[in-house]
């Protein structure tokens, strides 16, 4: 009897067709990366550019690659690798800038992280000086008060609206859920220009109080909807 019902349960078991075998998926990631070795060993050897002609002798190796799988498929087949392949294209041409971008950052700002960046200010230091001299003590310090001061600003009234809403759901109910739910979709560049055109020039002076009340208005949707 316990047989027959684990035959059941086993007849029962949804399929997944659309999963391919990991033999398979293994045996494409050996195939590109002996494609990578082969664009990267093609560059070496000519007169292509660096990062810029790998990417190119890859690429064509990679479609030469499925161009000659897709014509041993069906006709269903072919379609899936396709849309398949200008997904993959799509995600690498959209990544590719990215990270492109941050490892330029990166590889230029690492040489800049010395103990001076951290410890010392620009109070005598020109744009022009070495990395050795200057840093970046009076930014890291600003940065922290205008956390404090809009923490100290933010969170009770935060946690008062949420209150307010959720618990009391007094005549204001509806007012405060519509400020906060409008105050959430608020970009920080127009918060800096509310905080700029009220304050600043209303006391002709920039200051860290400035920042923490631009930087609450951020803040004060985030803690009162959580």
């Amino acid at each position: 009897m316990s047989d027959i019902v684990a035959e059941q349960v086993a007849e029962a078991t949804p399929t997944q067709p659309w999963l391919r075998p990991q033999s398979a998926i293994r045996r494409d990631i050996a195939t590109f990366v002996g494609l990578a070795v082969l664009a990267y060993a093609i560059v070496l050897f000519t007169g292509f550019a660096r990062v810029d002609g790998w990417l190119i002798v890859f690429f064509c190796l990679s479609f030469g690659l499925i161009f000659r799988r897709a014509r041993m498929m069906s006709q269903k087949d072919r379609r899936n690798a396709l849309v398949q392949v200008v997904i993959v294209a799509a995600a690498v041409v959209a990544f590719l800038p990215w990270m492109s971008i941050l490892a330029s950052v990166a590889a230029k700002g690492v040489t800049a992280l010395r103990p001076n960046f951290f410890f010392r200010d620009m109070r005598t230091t020109t744009p022009d000086d070495e990395l050795t001299l200057g840093g970046a003590a009076h930014a890291l310090l600003g940065t922290f008060t205008m956390v404090i001061i809009a923490t100290i600003i933010t969170l009770p009234l935060g946690i008062l609206s949420g209150v307010y809403v959720t618990e009391v759901r007094g005549r204001l109910t509806r007012l405060v859920r519509f400020v906060v739910q409008s105050m959430s979709g608020v970009p920080s560049i127009v918060a800096g220009l509310f905080i700029y055109t009220t304050y600043v020039n209303a006391t002709n002076s920039f200051s860290a109080i400035a920042g923490s009340l631009a930087l609450g208005v951020l803040m004060l949707p985030t803690v009162a909807r959580t």
